[in-house]
């Protein structure tokens, strides 16, 4: 099994950002088995769908600049003419599907309001599926405060802190990975 986390699914005929279930499929048959995916929320009505951003999407798919960022219209399109998008539903039913597979989120949210509807999403459907997928996603948080809130949603087991977007020092991370118990 490669040592690598798979980002964004893993990259699929030189492309990259996919979040796609082909990017999954193609990544998982190489040997991947820990995924990190991204994970937006749409403007129009605040669904959890896997994707770097509006303007990736937009990009990806062939649209303008005015397609409504909504659930409906971002699973119904596909990206780069060929790959099949996907919402945080069909990433749980992955993990019901692939019972040896890791799913690293990045939200890139920031925000209490943001962060606790997200999780909200994930984890009530899982709750309803399978709940024992959560032992197996792994939530990235990008300041301190998240963790308190994410755990709020869900205890989940794994929690990576990812200082790219924390304003904090290395020595100030370490002691809150150790008073907080982040491995």
């Amino acid at each position: 099994t490669p040592p690598l986390v798979a980002h964004a699914f893993g990259g699929i005929d030189n492309y990259t950002y996919t979040n796609s279930l082909e990017a999954f499929q193609l990544n998982y048959d190489l040997g991947h088995r820990v995924f990190e995916v991204d994970l937006d929320i749409t403007h129009e009505d605040y669904t959890v769908v896997a994707s770097h951003d509006k303007d990736s999407w937009l990009r990806f798919a062939n649209l303008g600049h005015d397609a409504p960022y909504s659930h409906e219209n971002y699973m119904a399109s596909s990206l780069h003419d060929r790959y099949t998008t996907m919402d945080y539903r069909d990433i749980i039913d992955l993990m019901i599907a692939y019972p040896d597979i890791y799913i690293i989120s990045d939200t890139k949210s920031t925000d209490h309001t943001t962060t606790l509807l997200q999780f909200s999403q994930i984890v009530t459907y899982a709750l309803s599926t399978n709940p024992t997928v959560l032992d197996r996603f792994i939530p990235q948080i990008y300041h301190e405060d998240m963790l308190s809130w994410i755990m709020s949603v869900h205890p989940f087991k794994s929690v990576i802190y990812t200082l790219y977007m924390a304003n904090t020092t290395v020595y100030r991370a370490c002691d809150f990975c150790l008073e907080s118990g982040i491995r």
